[in-house]
């Protein structure tokens, strides 16, 4: 299981540790690997050196190689309260990475059809937990959910297709404002 991203409140990472041991018993094969920096740093690294964890939670920090540790990952746990376009989310499903995340402005846009089966209602964590957990279990319905996210990225998000929308944008903008 993996979270990406800045340590921080807005990205639900207090939820995250609130949690963290009850997941990890209800999914005794895992661990929790935490990629980041922030004001949550030190939180993260006192719940890592928990006995009771047993060392399957790692606060890693900073990393140059987020890439690979999304393609050993079965789950990136985005528990977020707001965002813009999290890229994060686009990174992971261009590794074909299944996800668990909150419905909150972006997510729906990014991940097409496939948004109700990787997403639960903002602030209600019980369904986050029990998503992860249903999602942790069944490989099958995480294999289908990553390789639909990679080819969603692949045909709404690459480089050739957002240059040509920009395009497409600005000739609209430019022959409304020629009028």
């Amino acid at each position: 299981l993996l979270f990406v991203g800045r340590l921080e409140l807005q990205k639900g990472i207090d939820v995250l540790l609130e949690n963290a041991e009850g997941l990890l018993r209800q999914l005794p094969k895992h661990h929790l690997v935490m990629i980041g920096d922030g004001t949550w740093r030190q939180a993260t690294q006192a719940l890592a050196q928990r006995n009771e964890l047993d060392g399957r939670v790692h606060c890693l920090g900073q990393r140059s190689d987020v890439r690979s540790w999304m393609a050993r990952s079965e789950l990136l746990l985005l528990p977020t309260r707001y965002e813009g376009m999290p890229n994060v989310i686009l990174e992971a499903m261009a590794e074909s990475l299944a996800l668990v995340t909150t419905r909150v402005e972006g997510i729906a846009e990014v991940l097409g059809d496939h948004f109700h089966e990787q997403t639960v209602r903002c602030g209600d964590w019980e369904a986050f937990f029990k998503q992860i957990a249903l999602l942790a279990d069944n490989g099958s319905l995480r294999r289908t959910l990553g390789q639909a996210n990679r080819k969603r990225v692949e045909s709404h998000f690459n480089l050739e297709n957002q240059l040509r929308n920009y395009e497409l944008l600005y000739e609209e903008i430019l022959s409304k404002s020629a009028t």
